[in-house]
């Protein structure tokens, strides 16, 4: 895709002589007074019959390629990125909770990496890292892993009390308020990417998803 330069996003346009689409994520909402909601989230995906299409054992069973990037529509044929999907979790209510800056996308507010970002920021001398889960929960959680030997459970009312300021202002299911939501675990345990290192979000919650059940009250 090109940018448009000079532009505050950066629009950016599918290059002439492809074939993409940006399907959309969710069903199309609409406002009380009927209007469509334009701030859909769409997922670029790569047809079949484009000449950059992957080769078929990576497309999905509508041989299509879904690159899992997502992008909302600007004006006509114009798109802003706005992260990977992978980049973004919805809540039990279905409600997303956004990757990127603080504003409005599908009607709902905030990001994930806006919590781990305010916790590196306040407690960067007591995490060496951590991580936001919680697809399909009432309320995101978090998993730390921390830079010294303090208690763990003092460790979590710590982190709580340094970022209360900053939940305060969250909705109730973007909040991490209660020390049970907190997770500490040894120092480079959480799962990660072979090539960068990076935290898997996903992985991150198969691999404890029976902590997570236990904290949100799952009964089974």
């Amino acid at each position: 895709m090109l940018s448009s330069a000079g532009i505050s996003d950066r629009l950016l346009r599918p290059l002439e002589g492809v074939s993409y689409a940006f399907l959309p994520i969710a069903p199309e909402t609409q406002t009380e007074s009927g209007h469509q909601s334009n701030a859909r989230m769409l997922e670029l995906v790569i047809l079949s019959e484009s000449g950059d299409c992957p080769d078929p054992s990576l497309r999905q069973s509508d041989g299509n390629f879904h690159t899992g990037d997502l992008f909302q529509e600007a004006s006509p044929g114009a798109y802003v990125f706005r992260g990977r999907d992978d980049d973004w979790i919805k809540s039990e209510n279905s409600l997303l909770c956004a990757f990127a800056k603080r504003e409005r996308a599908d009607g709902n507010i905030l990001c994930h990496r806006a919590i781990e970002d305010n916790v590196r920021l306040t407690c960067g001398n007591l995490i060496e890292e951590c991580i936001v889960v919680g697809t399909g929960r009432p309320s995101p959680a978090l998993f730390i892993e921390p830079a010294g030997d303090m208690d763990a459970e003092k460790l979590k009312k710590e982190i709580i009390r340094k970022t209360r300021q900053f939940h305060s202002r969250r909705y109730l299911h973007e909040r991490i308020s209660s020390a049970d939501m907190i997770f500490v675990v040894p120092r480079k345990t959480l799962p990660r990417t072979a090539t960068k290192g990076n935290l898997r979000r996903k992985a991150v919650e198969e691999a404890y998803v029976a902590q997570l059940d236990r904290a949100y009250g799952v009964v089974h």
